[in-house]
């Protein structure tokens, strides 16, 4: 039997609904959260890698700073705040105010390692010192989970990104948290709510015709309410508002072309592609590259400077 088009839409509207309870179920039951970041303490192994200092100069700052002593192996163990301390004593100072550099990691294929480099980039980069801002763009929130939140019961479509792709808000200052590791290093997180903002972005800009009865109508041949919308120019006009805040600003990127995607290339001064040494990885990271060009050819004032 030939599923008509309001049964199937029926049907689609019950698993929405039955998934919904499922995620408030969630929300409800879910205990207190066992993934939530703490700061973290220095041994004297990990202050030789954070500072690049010898273990005797380490005892000679920590004595001088804090009256403390190694003790061989094992010996006391740093606390964020003192880390900072011996940050400014080395000469290691937070950024000057100024615009944020902008690094966009990218690439057409997934499993290629953009969140694994996000994840592990971000917090050396605070462990140098640096003001550090990353921003989860991508729907499956991979990254988010890493920063110590459960992105499908904590995180909905307001807290992220979607509002500016999709061009309903401007502000991205109240999206903002801290990481809960480290005083210099914030983030804003994704969902899988973020899933439509695609679709919505490309409409508004007048892209494409996309047809949705819970948001806005468009019907062929009316004016675009939203023709002054472009929507590549979003993230980069949001990140405006707190490029002084930051030193280095860090976007996870979906693994696919999207409106997110052609935001983060429009921002970024430089673009991370991390590969896989496959073939059909490779394959895909020189269609990303072709995809780039294409975007660099069509669209004025893009400012990477280096991939």
């Amino acid at each position: 039997m030939a599923i008509t088009n309001s049964l199937a839409v029926e049907i689609s509207t019950e698993l929405e609904e039955r998934a919904q309870i499922a995620i408030e179920r969630l929300k409800n039951e879910s205990l207190a959260p066992e993934m939530k970041k703490v700061p973290p303490v220095y041994t004297p192994n990990r202050l030789d890698m954070v500072l690049d200092k010898s273990r005797y100069q380490l005892y000679r700052i920590t004595n001088r700073l804090f009256k403390d002593q190694f003790k061989g192996k094992g010996g006391a163990s740093i606390n964020q705040r003192r880390l900072e301390k011996m940050l400014e004593e080395c000469g290691r100072r937070y950024g000057e105010p100024g615009r944020a550099m902008v690094v966009a990691i990218m690439n057409q294929k997934g499993g290629v390692g953009k969140t694994t480099t996000a994840v592990n980039l971000a917090p050396y980069l605070a462990l140098n010192n640096y003001r550090v801002c990353a921003i989860d763009l991508d729907a499956q929130a991979s990254f988010t989970a890493h920063c110590g939140v459960r992105p499908d019961v904590e995180i909905g479509a307001d807290d992220t990104m979607d509002g500016i792709i999709t061009g309903e808000q401007r502000s991205i200052t109240h999206l903002i948290r801290q990481h809960g590791a480290f005083r210099n290093y914030s983030y804003v997180p994704s969902c899988l709510e973020m899933s439509d903002s695609n679709e919505i972005a490309y409409t508004k800009a007048g892209v494409r015709k996309f047809f949705s009865d819970h948001r806005q109508m468009f019907q062929e041949g009316v004016m675009n309410p939203y023709q002054d919308f472009v929507f590549y120019t979003a993230i980069r006009q949001s990140l405006e508002e707190i490029s002084g805040d930051f030193d280095i600003i860090i976007l996870d990127c979906p693994p696919y072309i999207s409106a997110a995607t052609y935001g983060a290339v429009y921002a970024a001064d430089a673009i991370v592609v991390p590969v896989q040494p496959s073939g059909i990885d490779f394959a895909s990271t020189c269609a990303f590259f072709r995809w780039l060009k294409t975007v660099a050819e069509m669209l004025s004032g893009m400012r990477f400077q280096d991939v």
